[in-house]
């Protein structure tokens, strides 16, 4: 969080380009408070002109109850500086932060979520229910449990907190593990297990993989029966209602986890609708990723990025709340959310332990609002949403006497988004 952030407010700080807006700036710390006796000026900067040009918008303001307010039309999706000084003097007392977002982006609401996910329900460290609460204290909007082989962890998590309202959004998963198949897969959401369906039916599974084969043209003839699985997986996927994720292609299990040429040819299918661009591996296997992706790109071949954890634990863990995604979603709903990635609206997030520092991927409009909302929102709603967590997690080891706080505290950021875009 900016010191600014500590000492000023600014409501909305998110605006919708071309609508005119009050907006508020209001002192949060003793030190700063506005001298009733002087009139002050706020300078609007817009961050894409040059400093040679200067496009600044001036606004002199009188001072009431702690705050000053003033009415401006924001002609331009991008981030805006306000610099704020007393009226004759030169000195900048603080410096804030606005953006400015067409109509259709502004619709949407931003959600910090993680799509894979590990339990004890295969091999992670913690019960689905306690992870859920983890998730929610370090302000997690939306998660789901992909653990290895079943479905049944994500499951379990949903049904931990179904009678009690909750301020996050809980969503279906597995990591697929298809018979005669070393590709992962992430399948997000969907109604039904595909590995129940390719496990407990495997002589079913076999064949229509091998019916794939063929009658279609299968480009990657040196494992043609691997490539043909991925194909049934990420289907089987969709038909159920879920997004299939091709993950961790460059993960280091001795060699790369996926050769580079399925990978590519995976990616070209078509059949995937996201790419795990940022995972749970090494930052060196996460820059072969990252490759991979801007190759795929040049090449003209468009998939949505995601960052997936891949988290095995979330007490004293790494990868726990340093690789997620940030969607942009109608709403909060699970379809809303599998829409929301599967259109691109969506940025992947890596942050490196201790330094507070890290790398935002995707689309750039949703990669450069991510990355102000990573400095200026997240951290709010992650103080608001600690407190939800702790509770969950007395409410998932037996103490449901707290159901009803919970619920009570549970649209607390989505009443601060509101509140943040001037909705």
């Amino acid at each position: 969080m900016k010191d600014s952030d500590y000492y000023f407010s600014v409501t909305p700080s998110i605006v919708q380009v071309g609508k005119e807006t009050t907006v508020t700036i209001k002192v949060l710390d003793d030190l700063y408070n506005f001298k009733p006796e002087c009139d002050y000026i706020v300078r609007i900067y817009p961050l894409t002109t040059h400093t040679w040009q200067d496009t600044s918008v001036i606004y002199t303001c009188t001072p009431k109850d702690n705050s000053i307010s003033f009415t401006h039309t924001f002609d331009k999706e991008q981030e805006y500086f306000l610099r704020l000084s007393r009226t004759g003097g030169s000195h900048t007392i603080i410096q804030l932060n606005m953006y400015a977002l067409d109509s259709d982006l502004y619709a949407l609401e931003p959600l910090k979520g993680d799509t894979h996910v590990h339990t004890t329900r295969s091999d992670g460290r913690e019960t689905p229910g306690l992870v859920c609460a983890n998730y929610r204290s370090k302000g997690f909007d939306f998660m789901t449990v992909t653990d290895h082989y079943n479905y049944y962890g994500s499951a379990e998590m949903i049904d931990s907190y179904k009678d009690v309202k909750l301020g996050m959004t809980l969503l279906y998963g597995e990591e697929v593990h298809s018979p005669g198949n070393f590709v992962h897969i992430v399948n997000l959401g969907s109604s039904a297990s595909v590995n129940d369906i390719c496990q407990k039916n495997r002589e079913q599974y076999e064949k229509e993989v091998n019916d794939i084969i063929a009658t279609e043209d299968i480009p990657y003839h040196t494992e043609p029966f691997t490539y043909a699985a991925c194909l049934w997986v990420a289907r089987k996927s969709k038909e159920l209602g879920g997004l299939p994720i091709f993950c961790h292609p460059f993960w280091l299990e001795d060699v790369y986890n996926v050769p580079t040429e399925l990978a590519e040819l995976l990616i070209k299918s078509g059949e995937f609708e996201a790419f795990e661009l940022i995972g749970g591996q090494s930052t060196f296997e996460n820059n072969m990723q990252t490759i991979f992706y801007s190759d795929m790109l040049r090449k003209g071949i468009d998939i949505p990025c995601v960052g997936g954890s891949d988290s095995h634990g979330t007490v004293n863990r790494g990868l726990f709340n340093m690789i997620y995604s940030i969607v942009f979603a109608k709403s909060r709903e699970p379809e809303d959310i599998k829409d929301a990635i599967r259109n691109g609206q969506v940025a992947a997030v890596e942050t490196y332990e201790g330094t507070g520092v890290y790398s935002v991927h995707g689309k750039g409009r949703y990669a450069n609002l991510a990355l102000f909302l990573l400095e200026h929102y997240f951290p709010h709603t992650e103080e608001m949403a600690a407190e939800e967590g702790f509770y969950m997690k007395k409410y998932v080891k037996g103490d449901h006497s707290v159901s009803e706080h919970i619920s009570s505290i549970s649209d607390r950021v989505s009443k601060y988004c509101k509140e943040y875009y001037g909705r």
